[in-house]
């Protein structure tokens, strides 16, 4: 009898009137699952703000969101969690403030850095989910690593126009072979190119993309990640 009674309690209170009552009418939903999960967002322009907006309306308390820019004036035309009070400011730190204001009850943690060069693996072990929203594919390519490293999955969104995309990216198994210590010298690579960019050594070069330049001249972070995908197409065609 206790028992039935602590049943028609529980299922009461589930039926009360709640911002996220609407949400649990659906079948699948598990709202106690969402507001456990940790959610990592990495960028905080456009799409992050859209991404940060929902998942603060769903509900999801726990929050890290990355991004090293501030906000500019043009921002304000498609950021709906930015204010003109907030010109100048770091995009991480105003989007957290307005994460907190759509739901108070939540830790948003902002982090003002690049995630190429300031965030480490502990960082990606910690999210149950991955969220990206950015223009820089030297970056998607990082947190890709990253996740692989850690097994987690992630969802990368970009905007182009009036166009959009979102991809699922599963890390249950790795996505490539190693096809050869040519491959794992030329990755190693990367990480000098990365320290060479990153000091300024060449800030006079501004990024491009030609193949022909990846082999010979490997100078710029862009060349650099490019060059083991261009070396792995040449081994297998040679072979």
């Amino acid at each position: 009898m206790t028992d039935t009674l602590t049943i028609q309690r529980e299922l009461a209170a589930e039926r009360e009137e709640d911002r996220f009552s609407r949400l649990r009418l659906i079948p699948w939903w598990d709202q106690k699952k969402i507001q456990a999960a940790r959610v990592l967002v990495i960028g905080a322009g456009a799409l992050g703000n859209e991404i940060l907006k929902n998942l603060a309306l769903l509900g999801f308390l726990h929050v890290v969101v990355v991004d090293l820019d501030h906000i500019e004036t043009s921002n304000l035309s498609r950021s709906v969690m930015f204010r003109a009070t907030d010109i100048g400011q770091s995009k991480a730190d105003a989007i957290a403030r307005g994460y907190k204001e759509l739901l108070p009850e939540a830790t948003v943690q902002p982090i003002v850095a690049n995630v190429m060069q300031d965030c480490g693996l502990g960082l990606f072990a910690w999210a149950d989910l991955i969220l990206a929203g950015l223009d820089n594919r030297e970056a998607r390519l990082w947190i890709n690593r990253s996740a692989w490293k850690v097994g987690r999955s992630w969802i990368d969104g970009a905007i182009e126009g009036i166009n959009g995309v979102a991809r699922v990216f599963v890390m249950s198994a790795p996505l490539v072979k190693p096809i050869g210590r040519s491959l794992i010298a030329a990755c190693r690579a990367i990480y000098f190119c990365m320290k060479r960019t990153r000091g300024g050594v060449y800030p006079q070069h501004r990024p491009s993309l030609p193949s022909s330049a990846a082999f010979r001249f490997k100078r710029q972070s862009r060349h650099c990640m490019v060059y083991p995908l261009l070396s792995a197409k040449a081994t297998c065609s040679r072979g």
